[in-house]
């Protein structure tokens, strides 16, 4: 395993690595292990730097060349609670024009077709601002780095048009990867317009809202994880009870028991190998850096529900009903994938980089004697000269099938997924979960 890992790290680099109490070690990556990083000093010693002593900017670096680093995690909170007066938001009047109104909070741009009234504005910026700090107390924190600073969230007027902005049309709300965004129509924030201006039902379920942003918010690692880890975590965030601005995460069992009177699971087997293009009823494409695969509107609403409420159980399960009640077999399955997802950024880059030595190479090539350009079929120049040789990509395209269902044996641990489902269920039921609603 470590000579892999050699292999596919950034091995051969020469750098100073910095501690977090800001002393510094100059060495050669050599290779990578669970613990930390292997060095190569100047005289030949070889040492090993845990990841916990590395400094933030370090451990960054080295997830990049593909290590997976798992921080401790001391639980969920009794309770997330914030108040509105703890909520900062305000107006961007710059770019708040043509009937667009741009809301800034600590971690979120909102444009919005519809103006709030302030405390309405407070109110929508304590849902999101609330959910962020949810997702930084789970078992894997924020796995996402938003461009330019802040998480970006389009609110539209009407469903009309939420939809003609490219939305699915039967969504309540939907984060598009490859935009970076969460679209949401401001009714699913269960906003309603009144003589008086906008108006939100504080009984009104915001569990779609809360599902797309753990989605945004978990971004960088969606593109390695099976789909229905992925849809169960969210599903699992969103079923964590909100009331009065707080969120009670021991509360969750309850909302889950609740929901599974009514609603039926999809077989937990079928559950466990469906990859993206299945889970949409795509076919499967090659995926691009940070996608979260094909997306279209659902054959059967049905199917979907099984297949969400499956995910949630599933969640449920890798949540509380392995290794005496602790998630480290699913955090190791999110912090892996997000290792992998940083590496293959840094590939990305430099690749890109890489690529554009070549064309300045190849640009320089074409102005020697002899070489001629011969348009869609290349170029020809005199046997004496060699032509630069363009950048391999540092991998192949790979499907959806191929990528996000590689290292469910983490979650598995040696089971057949027959015997992993089996034991799912009968736990699950333990815990006072029906999995036969409607039957």
């Amino acid at each position: 395993m470590l000579a892999v890992l050699v292999a596919n790290c950034m091995a051969g680099e020469v750098r100073d690595w910095t501690s977090k109490d800001g002393r510094t070690i100059r060495g050669e990556l050599i290779g990578l292990n669970a613990d930390g990083v292997k060095l190569k000093l100047a005289g030949g010693k070889v040492v090993d730097v845990p990841y916990g002593m590395l400094s933030a900017q370090d451990a960054a670096h080295a997830q990049e060349a593909g290590a997976e680093i798992i921080p401790d995690w001391n639980g969920w909170p009794k309770e997330l609670r914030m108040n509105l007066s703890d909520v900062r938001i305000t107006v961007d009047e710059e770019r708040s024009k043509n009937g667009l109104t741009y809301y800034l909070t600590e971690h979120f741009e909102l444009k919005s077709e519809v103006e709030l009234g302030s405390q309405v504005r407070l109110d929508v910026g304590r849902i999101f601002e609330l959910t962020h700090r949810l997702m930084q107390a789970s078992p894997w924190g924020i796995m996402a780095s938003p461009d330019g600073g802040r998480f970006k969230a389009e609110l539209y007027k009407t469903r009309q048009s939420y939809v003609a902005a490219g939305a699915p049309t039967w969504s309540g709300g939907v984060y598009m990867g490859d935009r970076k965004v969460f679209m949401v129509p401001v009714e699913s924030l269960g906003l309603t317009d009144s003589k008086s201006g906008y108006r939100r039902n504080e009984d009104f379920s915001l569990d779609t809202v809360v599902h797309e942003i753990t989605h945004m918010l978990m971004a960088d690692a969606l593109q390695y994880l099976p789909i229905a880890v992925t849809e169960g975590i969210a599903e699992y965030i969103s079923h964590i009870p909100l009331s009065l601005g707080a969120f009670k995460p021991p509360s969750v069992l309850g909302k889950i028991k609740d929901a599974s009177k009514r609603r039926k699971p999809l077989a937990f087997e079928t559950l466990l190998g469906m990859t993206a293009s299945q889970w949409a009823g795509t076919k499967p494409v090659p995926r691009a850096p940070g996608g979260t695969g094909p997306s279209q509107q659902p054959v059967d609403p049905h199917s979907k529900s099984e297949q969400y409420h499956g995910s949630l159980l599933l969640a449920y399960h890798l949540m509380h009903g392995l290794d005496g009640g602790e998630p480290h077999r699913l955090r190791k399955l999110v912090y892996r994938a997000h290792a992998k997802a940083k590496k293959r950024e840094a590939q990305f880059r430099q690749y890109d980089d890489d690529f554009a030595v070549y064309e300045k190479a190849i640009a320089e090539f074409m102005k020697l004697p002899g070489v001629k350009d011969m348009g869609e079929e290349g170029f020809t120049y005199p046997a004496d000269l060699t032509p630069p040789e363009a950048p391999e990509l540092p991998f192949g395209e790979e499907t959806d099938e191929e990528m996000e269902l590689w290292d469910m044996d983490v979650i598995f641990s040696g089971e057949s997924p027959a015997a992993f489902a089996r034991e799912m269920a009968e736990k699950l039921e333990a815990a006072g979960i029906s999995l036969h609603a409607g039957l």
